[in-house]
């Protein structure tokens, strides 16, 4: 594509004419595709904003402890970020692969006034069921 008067599509848009749509039904923190396809993984993410305000304190997160369920050695990847207002940018530390089953924590070393949590998969039936975030308070504004 040289110019916009040739563009046929939104200019650095996405061609979704390739693309199968399937519905996805979301359970809590279960992820399901259904279909003809149901064995191809979902690449699906579960993510919570502006958690843990510190009221003027600015946080750090030191670990991240999740209880998630799987097949053994199901990979998910976590990411935790930080930002300085609850709608602000969230500069992102991650993501680090979490093998269930295997590991039991990742470390990580963010700071922000509010703090953000991902996880992301593309393995069928894994579960978030919860997580202990280690924190500490490291200064106030």
């Amino acid at each position: 594509m040289a110019n916009w008067n040739e563009a046929v599509g939104p200019w650095g848009g996405v061609d979704l004419t390739s693309k199968t749509v399937a519905p996805v039904y979301v359970a809590s923190t279960n992820f399901f595709i259904f279909g003809e396809d149901q064995e191809t993984p979902l690449n699906s993410f579960i993510e919570r904003k502006a958690m843990l305000s510190g009221k003027g304190s600015h946080l750090m997160v030191n670990k991240i402890v999740p209880q998630i369920l799987g097949p053994s050695g199901a990979t998910v990847q976590i990411s935790v970020g930080g930002a300085e207002t609850p709608d602000g940018a969230i500069t992102w530390e991650g993501p680090y692969n979490f093998a269930v089953d295997e590991d039991s924590f990742s470390d990580f070393v963010i700071t922000g006034k509010y703090m953000a949590v991902r996880y992301a998969s593309a393995f069928a039936g894994v579960t978030i069921q919860s997580y202990d975030i280690e924190y500490e308070i490291v200064g106030t504004i």
